[in-house]
């Protein structure tokens, strides 16, 4: 990954971030990693914890950036989840979530909850 697709992921992090904040989500961690797999942000809102995948694009032929999420980064993110269950025995509830940005003046954002199983 080059240098200047790292500091958009990043930004679009932040900005994700920021937006669940704002939505009463804390952080628990960022970039979470387990082994090849890697989730983007884990919150929690109350007795929810959400892992989150952030894609921060313009849309473009290949259609809008939530559409960029494919069955084996869902199954890796879900893979990674179980880890970090396992870690922090957690036992309340989870949910996997995507928030999309669309970079330009007025960035838009749209959180899509429980996208994937």
């Amino acid at each position: 990954m080059s240098k200047k697709s790292r500091e958009r992921g990043h930004l679009g992090e932040q900005m994700a971030l920021e937006f669940l904040a704002s939505q009463g989500f804390h952080l628990l961690v960022q970039n979470y990693r387990c082994g090849h797999a890697e989730i983007d942000l884990v919150v929690q809102n109350g007795d929810l914890l959400v892992f989150v995948e952030v894609k921060y694009r313009s849309p473009s032929e290949y259609g809008p950036p939530e559409a960029a999420v494919s069955r084996h980064q869902q199954a890796c993110i879900m893979q990674a989840a179980e880890q970090f269950i396992w870690e922090k025995n957690w036992a309340g509830d989870i949910r996997f979530d995507i928030v999309a940005i669309s970079p330009g003046a007025s960035p838009e954002i749209v959180h899509f909850e429980d996208v994937f199983y």
